[in-house]
């Protein structure tokens, strides 16, 4: 990430203007002893500084995913959220990402959501029993999208998430499949941009909380046939 942002960071043009901004990086868990002994070498004189690495803030562990990242979004402070998971890496596109939810923002969108695609440019749906359980009426690619490794705006998040990225029932599976469910329900559709694409980096799956994912998940599709677009995105489930 880094290096795409001291790379790209000025090629990027908004309404004819340069947009430069500031990054911060936060990453969950402790600070690899590379980084920390690269960090405290005065003498290091590679083009990778110590002022980088102040970029980055480690945060700790909270004992699953979904509590681990938002408790990264309550310490950072920046205003758009660029999500990343461990067994993705950014390509040079990484930073469209912004562009996408500026777009959203200025075409008055209530909510200024976006997501990569995998570099194969291959989408995914929810699963049809979720949206036959919020009674949608739709299948095939008509249902709403999953917002895998998904970017937002940090108003979208504090107004209409109840300021959490993903919903704080969830351990790790199914958060993405319910964010695109949830924008559907909204009334907002939100799709992922091939704009912007990741690199599969092949570290296996964690499969350890699908079961209670998934009975989550199915809990919040069931409560939406009832509420619609009146549910709430962090509606608690008793799984």
């Amino acid at each position: 990430v880094l290096s795409i942002f001291n790379l790209y960071k000025k090629s990027y043009i908004l309404n004819g203007h340069r947009n430069f901004f500031n990054l911060e990086v936060l990453v969950s868990g402790t600070m690899p002893e590379v980084i920390k002994n690269y960090h405290d070498d005065k003498l290091n004189t590679s083009d990778m500084t110590s002022e980088n690495f102040d970029k980055i803030t480690f945060v700790e562990d909270q004992g699953t995913s979904v509590s681990s990242i938002n408790e990264m979004f309550r310490k950072s402070t920046g205003d758009y959220i660029l999500n990343l998971n461990g067994s993705t890496l950014p390509q040079g596109n990484f930073f469209n990402l912004f562009i996408e939810l500026k777009k959203q923002e200025e075409a008055g969108c209530e909510m200024a959501i976006t997501s990569m695609k995998p570099s194969s440019k291959d989408t995914c749906w929810i699963p049809q029993w979720a949206s036959d359980a919020s009674n949608l009426g739709v299948s095939g690619d008509h249902r709403p999208q999953i917002l895998r490794c998904p970017s937002f705006s940090r108003n979208t998040i504090e107004k209409h998430l109840g300021g959490v990225i993903f919903n704080s029932s969830f351990r790790h599976h199914y958060v993405d499949n319910w964010l695109g469910h949830f924008c559907y329900l909204f009334g907002e559709e939100k799709t992922e941009t091939a704009s912007s694409c990741w690199t599969d980096i092949n570290v296996g799956q964690t499969t350890k909380h699908d079961a209670h994912d998934k009975a989550v998940y199915l809990e919040l599709s069931t409560a939406a046939k009832e509420l619609k677009s009146k549910m709430s995105y962090n509606h608690k489930v008793n799984v």
